[in-house]
């Protein structure tokens, strides 16, 4: 379709905008072949049967407007949704990096094809977060913060309260560096073009200008979707990026991109982004974000698929992003409870990292907290981009 290529005896394409498209099919041989065009008119949000429209691409310095009520930054470099699917607090505020602008009897409307982010409001004064008291992060010591976490999960619920504590609930802390395996004796943070030293700096240093930010404008920015690989980094209808691509495994030759990668990933979205937008700064999500999305979600109107299990890619293996028509989406935020688990920043103890959400081969709920080794590879675990704006 238009130069994307599939094998097989059936293929499924994802269109994200109205326009004209050619479908070429032919044999294995190539001998036989055959051409359709069709025009695409009626491209809409599979949840509401409506168009996601979007504003101009903002350039210059970020433009504050009003939603809901609430003062909401858009960055430069960014459209912002103004169809009320796309553009309100309740379904989620959706901005993207990249719009494509298509003009029908006179009428010029705006799609996204590009990256797309959802905001995500926190008090600026007590960093709260929805209807909790409950702040996302607290002060450690002198100028340092320290994420604060919450047992809000499927199997937490009637077990354990909300915890303030970073280390109440299972160890769980953010940022630290884990002393089996960031130390680097295996060539993880080399990989990546880091020492253990600047990791335990830059992972500090980057936690307190994401609440710094949060203090200044309100709020910050997820991933609609689970990160793509290379600049997809929150897109519809791309390959999930998982710790089993890219990267070389030491351990077995296989192809492992691991926790390490996804990370570096995540940190690099600004500088290969479309827009080469520099008024944001990208990062995997960390936990205390995580717990921030959820509780958020907990105040909408998808707040029951919080604690679903059913809902979303449960088929065995992963799929393309936001393909699991209008189920598994929670304030415009896509896969979420199936598809891919997603790694965090947060540590779960001294030798674990954080996985948040469930996966293709299991009922967990998008707010399940699990864990497991940062050097592992594995295709069931990605991981979801995070924005602030500088």
């Amino acid at each position: 379709l238009n130069g994307e290529q599939k094998t097989g005896t059936s293929a499924e394409f994802i269109v994200t905008k109205n326009g004209t498209y050619t479908i070429e099919a032919s044999n294995r041989s190539g001998t036989k072949r055959e051409t359709i065009t069709t025009e695409v008119t009626n491209c809409v949000n599979r949840n509401d049967n409506k168009e996601e429209l979007f504003s101009a691409i903002q350039i210059g310095n970020v433009v504050v407007i009003t939603v809901d009520g609430y003062e909401v930054t858009i960055p430069a470099g960014f459209a912002y949704g103004t169809s009320s699917n796309v553009g309100t607090l309740s379904t989620g505020l959706v901005i993207t990096d990249h719009v494509e602008e298509v003009t029908v009897g006179g009428e010029t409307k705006r799609y996204s094809n590009g990256n797309e982010f959802v905001w995500i409001p926190v008090d600026k004064t007590y960093l709260t977060v929805g209807t909790t008291s409950y702040a996302m992060a607290e002060i450690s010591s002198g100028t340092n913060y320290r994420g604060k976490f919450y047992a809000i999960g499927i199997r937490e619920r009637g077990i354990w309260t909300s915890y303030d504590s970073p280390q109440a609930f299972n160890y769980s802390r953010e940022p630290v560096t884990l002393n089996s395996y960031d130390v680097d004796s295996a060539g993880y943070l080399s990989a990546i073009n880091m020492t253990a030293s600047q990791f335990t700096t830059e992972i500090q240093k980057d936690y307190n200008a994401m609440i710094a930010s949060v203090k200044i404008y309100g709020g910050f920015y997820v991933g609609r979707y689970e990160m793509g690989q290379g600049i997809n980094c929150s897109k519809l209808g791309v390959t999930p990026a998982s710790a089993y691509d890219g990267c070389t495994d030491d351990d077995t030759g296989e192809g492992a991109l691991r926790w390490y990668g996804l990370y570096d990933n995540a940190n690099n979205y600004t500088n290969t982004s479309k827009t080469a937008t520099t008024s944001v700064v990208s990062s995997m999500i960390w936990g205390s974000q995580y717990d921030a999305m959820i509780n958020f979600a907990l105040t909408g109107s998808d707040s029951s698929k919080v604690y679903a299990t059913t809902n979303g890619n449960h088929a065995g293996s992963s799929k393309k992003t936001g393909g699991w028509i209008g189920s598994d989406s929670i304030n415009n935020i896509f896969d979420l409870e199936g598809n891919m688990f997603e790694w965090t920043q947060e540590s779960y103890s001294t030798n674990f990292r954080s996985l948040r959400g469930g996966y293709f081969d299991w009922g967990f709920g998008a707010s399940e907290r699990s864990f497991n080794y940062p050097k592992m590879y594995n295709s069931e675990a990605g991981s979801r981009v995070s924005l602030y704006i500088k």
